[in-house]
C-alpha cells in the first residue's frame, strides 16, 4: 500500500480507491468514521494527515479492500496512542 505523503487526494477519495467490492457509499463512510475520520475530514487532503492519521487511514483502507486481512500482526500497537486510540484498537482487536 503506497504511504500517503505525497497523494493529493483526499482521505474519502483514498478510501474510494480500494473499494473494489463496490460497498456502498454509506458504508465507505461508516468505515471511516469507525477510524475517526468524521465527516469533516473526508475532504482533506491525504497529504495534510498526521502520521497517526495516515496510519489510520491505511488500516481503514484494508478493511475496505476486497482482500481484507484475515490477520493482523502488531508491532507494539499501542505505543505513541493516545487513551480515545487505545480503548479503539483494544475493541477493533477484541471484535475481530
Amino acid at each position: 500500500m503506497r504511504l500517503l505523503n505525497g497523494t493529493s487526494s483526499s482521505v474519502y477519495d483514498h478510501a474510494q480507491k480500494y473499494n473494489t467490492v463496490d460497498l456502498p457509499e454509506h458504508v465507505v463512510k461508516s468505515r471511516l468514521t469507525h477510524f475517526l475520520f468524521t465527516k469533516t475530514s473526508w475532504d482533506k487532503r491525504c497529504k495534510s494527515l498526521s502520521g497517526r492519521g495516515k496510519m489510520r487511514l491505511i488500516l481503514c483502507c484494508l478493511t475496505i479492500g476486497a482482500e481484507a486481512p484475515d490477520m493482523l500482526i502488531l508491532d507494539e500497537p499501542t505505543n505513541n496512542l493516545d487513551i480515545q486510540n487505545l480503548e479503539i484498537l483494544t475493541s477493533a482487536i477484541k471484535d475481530y
